[in-house]
């Protein structure tokens, strides 16, 4: 047999090998491509979910808050961008050194900058809302880890201006007090996510300043700026005149029972809340609780008008300024023996008042007190209001049904008072307060005594701001308006008894006379130098109505003869 030759072994081996390799290597590559093809066509889903669970994660970012407006659209509350600075501390590679730099440009201790650059966590505030000169410096420092971002502030343009009614934001962005806490969840808009890539060590990627979204809707009140201001200037000058510890405004139009104005004071300005005590957050308009003194006595009267058991010209012996009730004894300021049932009012006789009240009856009188709504909520679109204090009638004296006549022993809220006096300048017609623009169409209102019943109580508290009357402070040069004055003594908190040198002044009215187009309720608590409604309180309700009248198209008969 002939043996092959060396060379062709070799040959047919190297030949065989690479036949081997060939196949081998298009096996694995027929493979890799068939699972390619199957992984493609059906796990391609599931692995894409997997990758992008590992790469990437969702970043939440908020609309901008809605801009709070007045009822003419200017802004009371709105957001703006300012620059706030930040850090990663894992990158901060020198703490001591960037904390040093740091404090000298934004003036915070070293101590606290060194906390927080300290910290292991991947994100933390250094400090928020600095100017944009602090930015340049910071900027310019070139700090590894440091970081300038666009951040968001709520600002408050008119400051002060309804500050209480308004409320503010806490740092997080939502509302803690007023408007911006009861109405929190619409200003707050919509929120949105955005996908944002990680590293290897699930460190979020730089994603560049997330797109500011704005929600060019707004939360309209029913307030006027300039009835406001007008309404915080007059008060701010009472209550500084006689150093009073408080002091209250509503305006109220009559129609709608829209809030014009709310005030309070002190002021405070929602830009700088952290700088206020608590106490001076609070809307007392709603929220504080008083007597309301001889402001009481319309009610009185209009339930024994409405029960027909006195008329308008019917006598009452006034005992010339001092009546006994069984184990007390109520006293006028000034005596008075026998007075009509309207000069009962206009002379604001407590003895003639705890005599019509005694004529009705603790339960008839307790049915009209519950008909104005008083001892419930007004049901105003804002959180927090108090009740007020009305006690069931089966437990009253007879010195508290006496006394209830002008009121003491009764607790009411100062907007309660602003919505009674808006039912009687109403022909009679109650409604709920509004203060957001899109809630009156709500407001139908009901009838809680005649027409002629609250057409008579007008007269007479026009007759209270006429000569004589002790409302005669109120009245604006060129206009007749109506109202009733209260001086209420206050309880002593120590002793549980009235105090012979702390009262509350009140003045609330109505104005045009003819055809009331607003109610003003003014209350001033603890004046000093002086303390009757008619000489503290009356004058700021003159001072806001000859502003506002004007400014609603209601011109005096003097500028009226004059054009």
């Amino acid at each position: 047999m002939a043996s092959a030759k060396p060379g062709e072994n070799g040959s047919s081996r190297i030949r065989n090998v690479g036949r081997a390799v060939f196949l081998g290597t298009g096996l694995l590559g027929a493979i890799v491509l068939i699972k390619t093809l199957y992984l493609q066509t059906f796990q391609h889903g599931k692995w894409l979910r997997r990758y992008e669970a590992q790469v990437y994660t969702q970043k939440r970012y908020h609309f901008f808050r809605k801009p709070i407006v007045d009822k003419n659209g200017y802004p009371l509350a709105i957001t703006i961008v300012e620059k706030s600075v930040c850090a990663d501390p894992i990158q901060v590679s020198n703490p001591a050194e960037a904390a040093s730099t740091l404090s000298k440009i934004l003036k915070v201790p070293e101590k606290t900058l060194m906390k927080k650059l300290s910290s292991k966590k991947r994100f933390t505030w250094i400090k928020r809302h600095i100017s944009d000169q602090k930015a340049q410096l910071i900027k310019r420092a070139k700090i590894p880890g440091i970081y300038i971002i666009k951040d968001r502030k709520r600002y408050y343009p008119h400051k002060w201006l309804g500050g209480q009614v308004i409320g503010f934001v806490g740092s997080d962005g939502h509302g803690l007090e007023g408007i911006e806490k009861c109405y929190d969840d619409v200003l707050s808009g919509r929120e949105s996510n955005k996908k944002v890539a990680r590293d290897g060590l699930g460190r979020l990627l730089w994603a560049g300043t997330p797109e500011i979204w704005a929600d060019k809707s707004e939360l309209k009140l029913t307030v006027d700026s300039y009835i406001q201001f007008v309404s915080e200037r007059a008060i701010q000058k009472c209550a500084e005149k006689y150093r009073a510890k408080s002091a209250q405004v509503v305006v109220l139009d009559i129609s709608t029972f829209e809030i014009l104005a709310m005030v309070n004071w002190p002021f405070f300005d929602p830009n700088l809340y952290k700088y206020y005590s608590p106490e001076a957050w609070r809307n007392r308009v709603i929220m504080d609780i008083f007597e309301p003194g001889s402001t009481f006595k319309p009610i009185v009267v209009a339930a024994a008008l409405e029960e027909k058991i006195l008329r308008p010209n019917s006598i009452i012996f006034c005992e010339n300024g001092s009546f006994r009730v069984p184990g007390h004894t109520i006293k006028d300021v000034h005596p008075h023996g026998w007075l009509s049932l309207s000069d009962v009012v206009k002379f604001s006789s407590n003895i003639g008042a705890a005599k019509v009240a005694m004529r009705l009856g603790a339960e008839r009188y307790y049915h009209y007190i519950r008909k104005f709504g008083l001892g419930s909520k007004t049901g105003i679109d804002l959180s927090g209001e108090a009740r007020g204090i009305i006690r069931d009638w089966k437990s009253w004296r007879p010195i508290d049904l006496a006394t209830a006549a002008f009121g003491q022993g009764i607790g009411v809220t100062v907007l309660q008072l602003a919505v009674t006096f808006g039912a009687i300048a109403n022909d009679g017609i109650i409604k709920k307060p509004f203060i957001i623009k899109d809630h009156i169409k709500q407001n139908e209102g009901r009838q809680i005594m005649s027409r002629e019943t609250a057409r008579e109580i007008r007269k007479m508290l026009v007759r209270v701001t006429e000569k004589g009357g002790t409302g005669a402070a109120a009245v604006p040069e060129g206009y007749k308006v109506g109202g009733k004055t209260g001086t209420a003594q206050r309880i002593d908190p120590r002793t549980g008894k009235y105090s012979r040198g702390s009262y509350t002044a009140l003045f609330v009215g109505f104005a045009p006379a003819d055809n009331p187009r607003i109610v003003v309720a003014v209350v001033v608590h603890e004046p000093h130098g002086a303390i009757f409604g008619g000489v503290v309180a009356a004058p700021v309700f003159r001072e806001i109505v000859q502003n506002v009248l004007p400014y609603l198209g209601i011109f005096s008969k003097s500028k009226l003869e004059n054009t």
